[in-house]
């Protein structure tokens, strides 16, 4: 995959979070798939281990068909959700009443 030079740049920084800002049609998808990609198959960083967070349930679902697409046949078990589903996820972890609707 080819990545300009701040990409590639975005797609090496391993240690630490790392925030991308950049416009629609800008390339920031493809920027965060190769760098998944990177952390998984050159920095040797477990994939289950990894957590993709976006706005929107379609963003999520593009991200992460992407990423199958650009691995091919591997499997690699990273989460890919929004901040709703993943925080959900979380609060029915230590919680399981949480499946319970409340009234306001």
């Amino acid at each position: 995959m080819n990545l300009n030079k701040e990409q590639y740049r975005a797609a090496v920084h391993i240690n630490g979070p790392m925030l991308v800002l950049a416009g629609p049609g800008s390339g920031k998808t493809h920027l965060l798939v190769e760098r998944i990609r990177m952390m998984i198959e050159d920095a040797h960083i477990r994939p289950e281990s990894i957590l993709v967070i976006t706005f929107s349930r379609n963003a999520a679902r593009q991200m992460q068909a992407r990423f199958c697409k650009r691995v091919e046949e591997k499997v690699y078990p990273v989460t890919f959700g929004t901040f709703h589903a993943v925080f959900y996820y979380i609060l029915q972890e230590y919680d399981p009443n949480t499946n319970r609707l409340r009234n306001s």
